[in-house]
C-alpha cells in the first residue's frame, strides 16, 4: 500500500547482505483487530492534538527505547538516544489527518498513515506520515515511524 522512503543519511547502516535486523516477538494481543485499531485510533487523536502545539512532546509518550523513526535528513533513530535528532528533523508544529491503516488478526500489530502538515504561517504544504504500532505491556507503542515531508516550495 506504502512504497516510500526518506532522504535519510544510510552512511552507518549494515552493508548489503548483512543480517536482517527484526522484532523480537512478544506483542500482546487484543480482543479484535477492530479493537485494537479503535485503541491506537485513540492513541493517534491524542498524538495529533499535542503535535499541532509541539511535536516532539507528542511522540514522547508512545516511544519506547527500540522504536524506529525515519525522518529526511539524519539516519533512522533506532535508539532512545537518536530519536531526538530523527523529531528535530521535522517541523515543530504539525497538523496530522489520519486517513487509513489496519490490524493484524491477532490485535497486537497496527499500521497507520496520514497527512501531516507543518504548522508554518499561512502556507499550507502536505506531508505524509505512517506508523506502525505494537501493544505492549505499557501501552501500543510506535516501533516504526516514517515522515515524509511536503515537497519544497519552488520561488
Amino acid at each position: 500500500m506504502i512504497d516510500a522512503g526518506v532522504g535519510a543519511d544510510a552512511s552507518a547502516e549494515a552493508p548489503q547482505g548483512s543480517p536482517v535486523e527484526h522484532l523480537k516477538p512478544g506483542g500482546l494481543g487484543s480482543a479484535s483487530p477492530d479493537a485494537a485499531f479503535n485503541a491506537v485510533l485513540a492513541a493517534e487523536r491524542s498524538l495529533a492534538k499535542i503535535a499541532a502545539r509541539d511535536l516532539p512532546s507528542a511522540y514522547g509518550a508512545y516511544l519506547d527505547p527500540d522504536s524506529r523513526l525515519h525522518s529526511d535528513g539524519p539516519p533512522p533513530a533506532k535508539t532512545k538516544a537518536d530519536h531526538a535528532l530523527a523529531l528535530e528533523a521535522r517541523p515543530r508544529r504539525m497538523a496530522m489527518k489520519h486517513l487509513g491503516g489496519g490490524a493484524s488478526d491477532a490485535g497486537d500489530i497496527v499500521w497507520t498513515y496520514g497527512e501531516g502538515r507543518p504548522v508554518d504561517g499561512d502556507v499550507v504544504r502536505v506531508g505524509h506520515y505512517v506508523r506502525i504500532w505494537r501493544k505492549r505491556p505499557n501501552g501500543w507503542r510506535i516501533i516504526f515511524d516514517e515522515y515524509l515531508p511536503p515537497p519544497a516550495v519552488k520561488s
